[in-house]
């Protein structure tokens, strides 16, 4: 628990993505609520951050959640696994063994906005391949794990930065 997301880190090795030419290994991932990047100037409920490193810059990939549906269905099952079990006071940690778990299973198909920058949460630093994909690609989450996340983390208070002079 970071305090106003929660951290999940990725223990199997091997986790490969290709992007770009280029190898990344999937350290783990933040999910916050509401989300960091806006969608057609809204925040979504929430966002799921997937970390990887290697390629030169690192890679995050960014995800939308949208409240709706059962906890058996889609993403659902994804957060279902492990939401309930969340510590509950910032700096907490829990360990959760899930079986058939995977990152592969939530990333959405098709198109998606990419963009190089800092890092989207604090301090803002580094350099980042940036993937972000649209609120049409949003992941479900059911009413009662999304109560389970906003009820161990902070809302968060970070802003959404203005577009570059040169555009993106």
């Amino acid at each position: 628990n970071g305090g106003d997301y929660l951290g999940i880190q990725a223990t199997q090795k091997g986790n490969n993505v290709y992007f770009n030419n280029a190898i990344y290994n999937v350290t783990g991932a933040r999910l916050y609520a509401p989300s960091l990047h806006t969608y057609n100037g809204s925040h979504a409920d929430g966002e799921l951050i997937i970390d990887h490193v290697g390629g030169g810059n690192n890679l995050l990939v960014c995800i939308p959640l949208k409240v709706s549906g059962s906890a058996s269905t889609g993403g659902s099952s994804f957060f279902h696994a492990f939401l309930s079990y969340a510590p509950q006071k910032k700096g907490g940690t829990a360990n959760v063994n899930v079986s058939n778990w995977s990152f592969n299973s939530i990333v959405p198909p098709g198109k998606y906005y990419f963009y190089n920058g800092t890092a989207p949460y604090p301090p803002c630093t580094g350099a980042y391949n940036i993937i972000v994909f649209n609120s049409d690609k949003a992941i479900n989450v059911s009413s009662t794990d999304f109560s389970h996340l906003t009820a161990v983390i902070t809302k968060n208070t970070i802003t959404t930065k203005g577009t570059p002079a040169g555009g993106l």
